[in-house]
């Protein structure tokens, strides 16, 4: 085939755009089925795009999809000028940080080497409603000396189907009142004589009821004095006439009609004064002035109320312009210029910001036309404004939403397995660390045998940007302590990871080897064991035992009505002490596993039987100490001394054998070796003892020739 108005050759639905036009890649349905449904994670400002798609050809390796979207608009024709998703081999994607209550068009679209094929047609959805912002531009005045009439705009952002509002007043924190209304005024007759706070709240069918709005303020039940008001460019000035002379000072207050969020400015004025300048106003703006003039003791005693409208021309606000990310707890915020028709030494601004704008910050303030935001929630979407600070205040800027970078040191949350009935596989599940799809995550699943300390299972490269996760894992041991360890990987930005103990098994076995022992005679200690296989489980998963003690012998269960004690112990604790327990009385004491994400359903118990006191003999091992009665202390005295004397006894005997054998020895040397020669003698005494010499060779020495240092060996 030829592309139009050429002569080149082309084949049609190739995924390779080869006429100008597109012509060769139009209506080719390689994208069909295409839905939106509520994101699984629930979050009313997120939509899942899924489609069907042919599979590619071969030698197609690049291809990808990308949704884009934009607010609806009937006259916009689809443009790649659009908001676009990441691209993605999968066939579905997650949008988010959508509008509350907001219709969207969208298209997916199949990139290929750098270029976009021709869709089908747009898709529409709506978003889920949401909370509403506040009511706006509150105003409250007194037509009658008793009677507050209230009035307001709606929202900005109702987010949902406006179901009423409820307006809130009470002043100095009593005679609190409300009223319901699907109009946007109301009236409150016959209240109290003071000064009230007015508020209102919105309400959406079936939503949070918005934030409070600006608290206004109303008087009631006093007399009124006249006001007049000098208007200026940026200030104005308030004068008072025929104020009571029993005041004591004159409290004003301003208030700007018709801003997007504003503080009310209030102000203290002696006595002898009767008029004020308010300085710092928006140039062509309108407010409303109240003056309230009160006595010593701080009541109310009279008050007036005025507009004020500063002089024009319209100045131009400045609005945030972009968000830059620094850090994960940073961001860097630029905005534009104030534009007025006069010209100021320093321009002022103040930036705001916060997770939503009920809940707006104010950091600092600034000459520049950026600054940097420090502190900010990781991986969490932040709102920020801007507005003039000096030479005057502006109203808030619309907000602009930034996120800090993503903190990818943040591992799986929320681990939890569920057994299967087969005691051999295990359903995990698990959330991701983006409340958003802020990356495309893969995650490395490890089980660890705890017995054996073996990784039996391993399940690479799993891939995925839901927030709520799942993965089934097969041919586990029956009756074995796991643990899964789970990383989620992105990329270069590193890894993090999380475990998580679990036991394939009905329920975790209770503590074993329970044995009592008695600390007085109304106190008794149970000390227990642990299985060994279930050491390390008890260490991670276990989060306390509960211990119980019930009235009566060999119970099966706890009854909450007669158990009369409970206590918690920790997860390491071997063993618990109950006292004020009555003699010859039965008790059975139950020991419960408590796990909040596994089946620690069995029980271990005990039951034992109060001994009078006067035959309490205690014998806890577990604090090693021995009662120290009469009995005891003689019969170790006792034992004491026949073990002294013995050893005395022994000494001397020993001492005096000694000395024997010493003398026997140096006189058997006196009589037998003679040291001034070197010689030995063996003399016979006995005329009846034959020692084989002449009687001539008596005194003839038998042995000679010896030094005093050399050994000599007589046999």
């Amino acid at each position: 085939m030829i592309c139009p108005g050429t002569t080149k050759v082309f084949q049609r639905c190739n995924y390779k755009v080869d006429c100008p036009d597109k012509s060769d890649e139009k209506n080719c349905r390689f994208i069909y089925g295409i839905r939106s449904s509520p994101c699984t994670n629930n979050v009313k400002r997120c939509r899942r795009i899924s489609w069907h798609a042919i599979s590619f050809p071969a030698n197609i390796t690049t291809a990808k999809f990308v949704v884009y979207f934009a607010k609806f608009d009937p006259s916009k024709a689809f443009s790649t000028s659009f908001a676009a998703s990441k691209m993605t081999t999968r066939h579905y994607i997650q949008i988010s940080g959508l509008d509350p209550f907001t219709s969207y068009h969208y298209a997916v679209t199949i990139h290929v080497s750098n270029q976009i094929l021709p869709h089908e047609t747009l898709f529409s959805f709506k978003t889920q409603p949401g909370q509403p912002s506040p009511p706006t531009n509150v105003r409250a005045t007194t037509p009658g000396n008793n009677n507050i009439y209230v009035m307001w705009d709606a929202p900005r952002k109702p987010n949902g189907l406006i179901a009423g509002y409820r307006v809130y007043a009470s002043t100095n924190g009593r005679h609190s009142t409300t009223m319901s209304t699907t109009a946007r005024s109301v009236i409150f007759q016959n209240v109290q004589p003071g000064i009230w706070d007015v508020y209102v709240v919105a309400k959406v069918q079936g939503e949070l009821d918005s934030n409070k709005s600006t608290i206004v303020h109303a008087t009631s039940g006093v007399s009124t004095f006249t006001t007049h008001v000098t208007n200026f460019h940026t200030s104005a000035t308030v004068m008072w006439l025929h104020a009571p002379s029993t005041a004591n000072k004159f409290i004003i207050q301003v208030t700007a009609l018709g801003f997007y969020l504003s503080t009310p400015q209030r102000y203290e004025v002696n006595k002898t004064s009767h008029a004020f300048n308010i300085t710092r106003l928006m140039p062509a703006a309108r407010y409303r002035c109240d003056v309230d003039a009160v006595d010593i003791s701080g009541s109310l005693i009279s008050h007036a109320q005025s507009d004020i409208a500063t002089t024009g021309p319209f100045i131009t606000q400045p609005h945030v312009i972009r968000v830059k990310s620094i850090t994960t707890s940073s961001v860097q915020v630029f905005w534009t210029q104030l534009v007025d028709s006069q010209s100021y030494p320093a321009v002022v601004y103040q930036v705001g910001y916060g997770v939503s704008e009920e809940e707006l910050m104010v950091p600092k303030k600034v000459k520049g036309t950026n600054t940097t935001i420090t502190g900010l929630r990781h991986n969490v979407p932040i709102l920020t404004m801007v507005r003039v600070f000096q030479p005057y205040v502006t109203d808030w800027s619309r907000p602009y939403v930034g996120t800090p970078m993503s903190d990818f040191s943040i591992a799986p949350q929320d681990i939890h397995v569920t057994v299967g009935d087969d005691l051999t596989s295990a359903d995990v599940q698990w959330e991701s660390p983006f409340n958003e799809e802020n990356a495309n995550l893969t995650y490395d699943i490890y089980v660890i045998n705890l017995v054996t300390k073996q990784t039996e299972k391993k399940i690479k490269n799993y891939s995925s940007n839901n927030f709520k996760l799942s993965k089934k894992v097969m041919n586990l041991k029956p009756y074995t302590t796991y643990r899964i360890v789970i990383s989620d990987t992105h990329g270069k930005f590193g890894s993090a990871n999380a475990s998580f103990n679990f036991y394939t098994g009905k329920s975790v076995s209770a503590p074993t080897d329970l044995r009592i022992y008695p600390v007085n005679a109304t106190a008794y200690e149970l000390v227990f064991n642990v299985p060994t296989k279930f050491s390390e489980f008890y260490k991670d998963v276990v989060r306390g035992i509960e211990a119980s003690i019930c009235p009566g012998r060999d119970l099966t269960t706890p009854d909450d009505r007669s158990c009369f004690d409970s206590v918690e112990i920790s997860n390491s604790s071997r063993a618990v002490t109950f006292a004020n327990l009555t003699p010859h009385k039965w008790y059975t004491i139950f020991l419960i596993l408590r796990c909040p994400k596994h089946n620690c359903s069995e029980k271990s118990s005990k039951s034992f039987q109060v001994l009078n006191s006067e035959t309490y003999a205690p014998s806890s091992p577990s604090s090693g100490n021995i009662s120290l009665t009469t009995t005891n202390v003689i019969a170790i005295a006792v034992s004491t001394f026949v073990i002294f004397i013995s050893l005395v006894g022994g000494i001397i005997f020993l001492v005096r054998r000694h000395r024997r054998l010493q003398q026997s020895y140096h006189a058997f040397v006196s009589s037998h070796y003679d040291p001034r020669s070197g010689e030995a003698f063996f003399v016979n005494d006995n005329d009846d003892f034959d020692n084989g010499l002449d009687d001539e060779d008596v005194e003839t020495p038998m042995i000679s020739g010896f030094a005093d240092d050399e050994p000599l060996i007589v046999a």
